[in-house]
């Protein structure tokens, strides 16, 4: 399903001192509904999984001829504000209030139809709690905030981040702070009385479905209550990688939803609020380390020609020549998983360090004719991707350097760029848990995951529970024999690699990590390897690089830095600071003026 032609998309920021950043879509050619519609996105883990539904919903509801409006909660994705204000049940709510105003004032709609997913459902039934709207669909709403903490806790547990920060309540890429944690453990459904003339409740799709809801808003005032049945759910809030855009469900809330809203009685001319919509957002306060003295302004911009592929750009009240260009983590979309993006940009910008933070075609935001190329990882010829960012930075604002930045996927993304990009003025590569370095079919595409069985069962050794369980047969001994004997493979290559000589090639690439760092260095260009301490990543720079990563650190020309209690992503808040305020000290060095 492609709708991309069919309407028109436009990026905004919006709301009080226009804190807020939203998506705008509305109806190219359809005949025009009296209703504009309002997505009301959840939160954390889940939020990351479902934007590209999100996405394609409203370019649905936009094609069906719904104006509609997406956009991140304050303290939440592109927009302004703090989690650490730990105002997010209130901030949420008011996002909503200032969301359906502008609404209104773009589409030139009176009636306004909510419809949330998880505890942007919720958020939404608070809202409609206290104000009129029309129609309130909501779809797997979280009903019980205590539960739902209930279940951030067991997830803490199960990921032993307790461990590491024992007086931080965080899981799913969010720390719920001790406020938010009250407002929560308040927050029950059955008890609002919403003031909506349609209510539609859509239970999740992997549950025993329940009538809880329902039966207690049954006696609602001038309202009709009902459950609606739709597939879903589930598939929309699996990891972002393996997400299923429910198409159908979206069809049929459309068909739902003509059977009550008219077309427009009026012609609207929605191109024509178009100037009410600000490219550029608040000169934020950067939100690094709760230190907010620094102002930053962000400004959406694409990238290409066509306007499809898109970016913010960060930058300080004085800036520096060189741009950061941080490039997407998996199917992730720029914001970083724990909004880890968002606050890299703000806080290196606000001492000085521009940063594009950008969608690859196919994540987020940036659109692709090729859907084969939506949630992949590790794109190969992505490098091109990030050359038509370079240009287009270079164009519009100047930018005379660049540095390059990404984790996992993005990590690859940004050493390939470094590597293969030699025309374009890429002077250095912020490298994080690299889970490859090379788009091959050979043995390092499948390294992390042998590196981490290994790490894995080297720590179950001495457990003798686990030795029991190795002698009942309950193992896959294939599997464990496979680990063993790639670990004697890696070991034998590692010495092999120590005997041979350096090739005297060195201006040409050969996907090879060792003789390839050899030629960056020559060219003047650096990279700076920021790996988690007990990631596969940093096993896998011994495996396939260690005589030339230890020689090319002592000889200054790279560096390496490893944070403790820190997992693959970055995802626990304070590891995630400690990684940005390293990264922040190497990146120094680039604003040297003279």
């Amino acid at each position: 399903m492609d709708d991309k032609y069919s309407v028109v998309r436009k990026p905004m920021y919006f709301g009080k001192d226009a804190q807020l950043f939203g998506w705008f879509h509305y109806p190219k050619s359809a005949e025009m509904r009296d209703t504009a519609i309002l997505i009301c996105q959840p939160i954390a883990l889940e939020y990351m999984s479902a934007y590209r539904s999100m996405r394609y919903m409203a370019e649905a509801f936009a094609k069906n001829g719904y104006p509609t409006l997406r956009f991140d909660y304050l303290g939440t994705g592109d927009s302004g504000g703090y989690t650490e204000d730990d105002r997010l049940v209130e901030d949420c709510v008011l996002s909503i209030e200032q969301a359906v105003q502008t609404l209104r004032e773009l589409s030139g709609c009176q009636k306004i139809c909510l419809i949330g997913l998880r505890l942007g459902a919720s958020f939404a039934a608070l809202y409609a709690n206290q104000h009129q709207v029309d129609e309130l669909i909501l779809w797997a709403p979280v009903e019980s905030g205590k539960r739902y903490l209930r279940e951030i806790k067991a997830l803490q547990m199960a990921s032993a981040q307790s461990s590491a920060n024992s007086d931080l309540l965080e899981a799913a890429g969010m720390v719920y702070w001790p406020n938010t944690q009250s407002k929560l453990k308040s927050m029950a459904l059955t008890t609002l009385q919403p003031k909506a003339k349609v209510v539609t409740i859509v239970p999740r799709d992997d549950l025993a479905v329940t009538t809880t809801l329902l039966d207690a808003w049954q006696t609602l005032e001038n309202a009709t209550v009902q459950q609606l049945t739709l597939p879903g759910s589930q598939g929309m809030l699996l990891l972002a990688e393996d997400t299923i855009v429910p198409f159908e469900a979206f069809q049929l809330i459309v068909d739902e939803l003509n059977t009550r809203c008219l077309p427009a009685a009026n012609d609207i001319n929605i191109a024509s609020s178009e100037s009410k919509m600000s490219t550029a957002g608040v000169e934020y306060n950067a939100n690094y380390e709760f230190q907010r003295s620094h102002l930053v302004a962000e400004e959406f911009s694409f990238y290409d020609q066509s306007e499809q592929w898109f970016g913010v750009l960060s930058q300080g009240t004085a800036s520096a020549k060189i741009c950061l260009v941080i490039v997407n983590s998996g199917a992730i979309h720029r914001v970083g998983s724990n909004r880890m993006h968002v606050i890299m940009s703000r806080g290196y910008a606000a001492m000085g360090l521009p940063v594009f933070r950008m969608d690859i075609p196919g994540l987020g935001d940036s659109l692709t004719s090729n859907t084969e190329l939506e949630n992949q990882e590790h794109i190969e010829g992505s490098e091109e991707f990030l050359a038509t960012a370079i240009e287009h930075l270079q164009q519009r604002y100047g930018f005379e350097n660049f540095i390059v930045a990404g984790l996992s996927s993005g990590a690859f993304y940004a050493y390939n760029g470094l590597i293969r990009l030699l025309d374009k003025p890429i002077k250095d590569a912020l490298v994080l848990n690299p889970e490859q370095f090379y788009n091959s079919k050979g043995r390092e595409t499948n390294l992390a995951k042998q590196q981490s069985g290994w790490m894995y069962y080297r720590a179950q050794i001495t457990n003798p529970e686990k030795w029991k369980k190795f002698f009942s047969g309950k193992v896959n001994y294939r599997y464990i024999l496979s680990i063993v004997v790639n670990k004697f493979v890696n070991v034998f290559n590692r010495h092999k690699n120590k005997l041979k000589k350096q090739s005297n090639d060195i201006h040409t690439i050969k996907n090879d990590l060792s003789h390839d760092l050899n030629v960056i260095v020559t060219l003047d260009k650096s990279i700076h390897f920021v790996l988690s301490e007990n990631d596969p990543a940093n096993l896998i720079l011994n495996t396939l690089a260690p005589v030339t990563v230890k020689r090319l650190i002592s000889e200054q020309k790279i560096a390496k830095t490893l944070v403790p209690n820190a997992d693959h992503t970055f995802s626990r808040y304070r590891p995630m600071l400690n990684m940005i305020e390293q990264t922040k000290q190497y990146l120094k060095r680039y604003l040297i003026t003279d």
